[in-house]
C-alpha cells in the first residue's frame, strides 16, 4: 500500500522532469528534424497516456480518450511520419486556406505549445485525479418516479428526434451526391449560432445521456441507433468526425463493465481506424479527391494519409496565431450558448464572419475561400492560445487547469450521479474538442436541461 502511494505521488513528478527536459533539449540542442521531433512527441504523448491511466485505476476515463483525440488532431502528422517516412509529407505544412513561411524558429514555437499543453494538462489531471475529497458545487438529483417520467417523454419524443435528426441527413447526402459536393455541409456559415440551431441535437443528447446513466436499456439502444446511422450518412458525405467519436464512445461504454489495458485499447482503435477508411472510401468526399480506393495491400500508406490529413488542426492552431486582433463577441461565445443572438437582440449587427473565432479567421485568410463555405474548424489549442494574451506561462497554467477540470469531473463522476450523466453529455463532444469548440455552451445546456425536466416532473408528482 504504501508503495502504491509513494509511486502515485511520485509519476507526476518523475514524467513531468523527464518530459520537460525533452522539450528543453528540442529548444535547445537544435533537435529540429521532422524525425526528431516526431520521436520525442510520440514518446511524450505515450507517456503521457500511460500516466494518465495508471493514476486513474487503469480505468479508461474521458481525459485518456480525449487525449487519444488530442494525439490524432493534433498529432497525427508525427505519427504518420514515424509510421510511414517514406512518405512524401512536411509536418508543418501549411493549410491549403494560406500559405506562408512556416520558418524553424515557428516550427519549435508551435512545437512547444502543442507539448506544453500535453505535459502540463496530464500533470493537472494526475495531481487532481488521485484525490478522493472534492466537494460538489452543484448536485441535481433525479428521483426514481421522475425518471420514469423522463424516460417516457424520451420514449414519446424519439420518433420526431428520428425524423428531424435522419431526414436533413439524407437530403444533404443526396444534395451532395448530385453535384453539391462534400463543402455542402458548410453552405450555411452561420446557423449553429443562431437561436434555436442547437435545442433539437442537444436535446436529443440529453435523452441519450439520461438513458445511459438511469439505466432505460430500451432508450440506450434506439439512440445509439440513431446517432450511428446519423454518423453514417454525414461519414457518406465526407465528414469523419461524428462517427469517430461514436466508435470511441463505444470503447469507453464497453471499458465501464469489462476489465480493459491498453494493448485492447490501442488494438480497439486501430480496428476502428481501419473500419472509418473503409467506409470513408465509398464518401462523396472521398470520389472528389481521390481517395475512394481501399485495399489491404495499401492500408499502411491509407492510414498514414489519414493520420496526416487529421493532424491538419497542428496547422489550424498555428494559423489562429496569425490573426492579431479577434471580436470580443467570439471571446463571450465560447462561454454562452447564443451570445450572438443575444447580442443581436440589444440592437448590434454583426457580419457573418465576427459570429466566432473560427469563421473571423477563416475570413481574414482568405475571404474568397470562406464566402464559398470553405472552413478550418477550430482547436482547444487556439482557444487557450488567445484567453493566455500569447502569454507562455498564462497557457501552461490554463493547460494546468484544463486537466485539473477533467480530474475532478471524473472523481465527482464515480461518486454522484449528476456528474456521471455529465462525462455521458459532454463525452463525444470532448473527442471532437482538438480540433473544434464548443465545450462549455454544450455543458451548459446539459445542466439546463437536466434541471428543466426534473422541474417538470416534480410538479406533476407533487400534484
Amino acid at each position: 500500500m504504501k508503495l502504491t502511494v509513494l509511486s502515485n505521488r511520485f509519476i507526476p513528478v518523475i514524467y513531468s522532469v523527464v518530459s520537460l527536459l525533452l522539450l528543453f533539449c528540442v529548444n535547445h540542442l537544435e533537435l529540429v528534424t521532422d524525425l526528431e521531433l516526431s520521436i520525442i512527441y510520440v514518446l511524450i504523448q505515450i507517456i503521457s497516456i500511460f500516466v494518465a491511466w495508471y493514476l486513474s485505476r487503469k480505468s479508461l476515463g474521458i481525459f485518456i480518450m480525449f487525449q487519444l483525440t488530442f494525439s490524432l488532431f493534433i498529432g497525427g502528422r508525427f505519427f504518420a511520419y514515424l509510421l510511414n517516412p517514406t512518405l512524401d509529407i512536411d509536418i508543418f505544412e501549411p493549410t491549403y486556406f494560406f500559405d506562408y513561411n512556416v520558418s524553424t524558429e515557428r516550427k519549435i514555437e508551435i512545437y512547444s505549445y502543442v507539448l506544453l499543453f500535453v505535459i502540463f494538462s496530464v500533470l493537472g489531471y494526475s495531481l487532481t485525479r488521485r484525490k478522493n475529497n472534492f466537494k460538489y458545487v452543484l448536485n441535481l438529483s433525479v428521483r426514481e418516479s421522475s425518471v420514469r417520467r423522463i424516460s417516457k417523454i424520451g420514449d414519446v419524443l424519439f420518433p420526431v428526434f428520428a425524423v428531424c435528426t435522419l431526414w436533413p441527413a439524407f437530403d444533404t447526402l443526396k444534395e451532395a451526391m448530385s453535384g453539391g459536393g462534400y463543402l455542402l455541409l458548410y453552405a450555411t456559415q452561420s446557423d449553429e449560432y443562431s437561436s434555436g440551431e442547437n435545442f433539437v441535437p442537444n436535446l436529443i443528447l440529453f435523452f441519450f445521456s439520461f438513458a445511459f446513466v438511469y439505466g432505460d436499456k430500451s432508450q440506450q439502444r434506439k439512440y445509439l441507433i440513431l446517432y450511428l446511422l446519423n454518423s453514417v450518412l454525414t461519414l457518406l458525405i465526407g465528414a469523419r468526425g461524428g462517427i469517430g467519436a461514436l466508435f470511441l464512445f463505444m470503447i469507453w461504454i464497453y471499458s465501464l463493465k469489462h476489465r480493459i489495458n491498453l494493448y485492447k485499447l490501442f488494438v480497439g482503435s486501430v480496428l476502428a481506424m481501419v473500419l472509418l477508411l473503409f467506409l470513408f472510401s465509398f464518401s462523396v468526399r472521398a470520389a472528389e479527391y481521390g481517395d475512394s480506393s481501399f485495399s489491404i495491400n495499401t492500408l499502411l500508406t491509407s492510414i498514414s494519409v489519414f493520420l496526416y490529413t487529421q493532424g491538419i488542426s497542428l496547422m489550424v492552431f498555428d494559423a489562429s496565431r496569425l490573426i492579431d486582433v479577434y471580436p470580443f463577441i467570439g471571446y463571450l461565445q465560447v462561454f454562452i450558448p447564443g451570445a450572438t443572438f443575444f447580442y443581436g437582440l440589444m440592437g448590434n449587427s454583426l457580419l457573418p464572419q465576427d459570429f466566432s473565432f473560427t469563421y473571423h479567421m477563416c475570413y481574414e485568410l482568405n475571404p474568397s475561400l470562406y464566402v464559398n463555405g470553405n472552413g478550418l474548424g477550430w482547436s482547444v489549442l487556439s482557444d487557450v492560445y488567445l484567453f493566455s494574451f500569447g502569454y507562455i506561462w498564462i497557457f501552461t497554467v490554463l493547460s494546468f487547469l484544463i486537466g485539473s477540470a477533467f480530474g475532478i469531473l471524473e472523481v465527482l463522476s464515480e461518486k454522484y450521479v449528476f456528474y456521471r450523466y455529465i462525462v455521458f453529455y459532454i463525452f463525444m463532444a470532448c473527442m471532437l474538442i482538438p480540433r473544434g469548440a464548443g465545450l462549455i455552451p454544450l455543458l451548459i445546456y446539459g445542466v439546463v436541461y437536466l434541471f428543466l425536466f426534473r422541474l417538470i416532473t416534480f410538479e406533476k408528482n407533487k400534484s
